[in-house]
């Protein structure tokens, strides 16, 4: 990068960072997807979690099979989502990674 007028700041970000992101972004999304599949989002998606909402509303008919089928959706649909997005994000990256010789 340097032999070809780049500047350090420009180095780091065009050639350096890239790779980076590359290589450290399959841990990180692992990671996230484990941490929003494990934990019940609490404030994450609104004031009350979903597992308590689901609670409440069955409660008055003690509909408690449907309030959590629907939360198991609503964790399968986010968990979804974002995984579709860190592949997406990935396969963008992947023109970034080193080839090995």
């Amino acid at each position: 990068a340097y032999s070809v007028g780049m500047t350090k700041t420009q180095a780091l970000v065009r050639i350096v960072l890239p790779q980076a992101m590359a290589i450290a972004l399959p841990n990180l999304s692992g990671l996230f997807l484990g941490l929003v599949k494990g934990t019940s989002l609490a404030y994450y998606v609104g004031v009350y979690e979903i597992t308590a909402t689901a609670n409440l509303l069955a409660m008055p008919e003690l509909n408690f099979i449907e309030a959590y089928i629907m939360t198991t959706i609503i964790y399968e649909l986010i968990s979804f989502i974002f995984n579709k997005i860190f592949r997406t994000v990935e396969n963008n990256l992947k023109k970034f990674r080193a080839v090995a010789a």
